[in-house]
């Protein structure tokens, strides 16, 4: 069983891995997905001049208020009052940069969709009796539940755009799709 795991973890990581490698970067969809600034310069210094640190920013933020109570009421209705008019932004922000010859982001990602893998093979096993294609039809189900616990929330909460949230969410399911069916050969083996 131990061996079973670890090859079908293995193999549906890798196999999500390069997925999303030619999803990302032979498709045109993630990038007509993608909106850029007019002024990227600009922006980029005016976001140097107001982010004192790298990390997760929010436009309005609304949740980092502090004060007397009086003060806390007359910000939060303020902030209502922008979150309403707009622009909202949930953004990361790394003031330092990254390297884009760095391997670093490859191996972390192959990495995780090997645990992915891994959990979703462990799943499968506490199964008795599905046939190859029920396998298959359960490893993209974890494609699906990725796609909408990870992904819809970010278009609940934050705007995200649909065409980039349908983007990403098809990249899970057809990745795990892709994974279930190499997975499901390997442990129709067992």
């Amino acid at each position: 069983m131990n061996k079973m795991l670890a090859k079908c973890a293995f193999i549906g990581g890798i196999i999500v891995f390069v997925w999303g490698m030619i999803s990302w970067m032979l498709l045109p969809w993630h990038t007509m997905a993608m909106n850029k600034f007019k002024d990227e310069q600009r922006v980029a210094e005016v976001i140097r001049e107001n982010a004192p640190i790298s990390g997760v920013y929010i436009l309005p933020n609304m949740y980092r208020i502090s004060g007397t109570e009086e003060e806390i009421q007359k910000q939060m209705a303020k902030d209502a009052e922008l979150m309403q008019k707009g622009p909202v932004m949930f953004s990361s922000i790394c003031l330092t940069g990254m390297d884009v010859k760095s391997v670093s982001p490859f191996i972390t990602s192959i990495i995780i969709n090997i645990l992915a893998a891994g959990v979703i093979t462990w799943m499968l096993m506490q199964t008795k009796g599905l046939k190859f294609m029920n396998q298959v039809g359960f490893i993209t189900l974890g494609g699906v539940f990725v796609a909408l616990v990870g992904d819809l929330p970010q278009w609940n909460w934050w705007g995200f755009a649909g065409n980039y949230i349908f983007v990403c969410m098809l990249d899970h399911v057809v990745g795990w799709f892709l994974a279930g069916l190499a997975m499901a050969k390997l442990m129709k083996k067992r």
